[in-house]
């Protein structure tokens, strides 16, 4: 049996580098950045191929916690 990757997922920060669109609680993973979903949403798909992925684990630090 082959072992399946566990994603990791970075999201957050302190919403420097795409200011004013991108805030401290509103970081830029969770903007629609190149479509309708966000880069987070498009990342949870890339990684939904329960084949081959396990449930990714989110590392954050509040306040991006309540929007991930």
């Amino acid at each position: 049996m082959e072992k399946r990757i566990i994603p990791l997922i970075m999201c957050g920060g302190a919403g420097t580098r795409l200011w004013p669109a991108s805030r401290e609680v509103r970081p830029k993973q969770l903007l629609s950045l190149f479509g309708k979903r966000s880069t987070f949403q498009d990342t949870l798909v890339r990684v939904s191929d329960a084949a081959l992925f396990e449930r990714p684990i989110v590392i954050t630090m509040p306040p991006t916690a309540l929007w991930c």
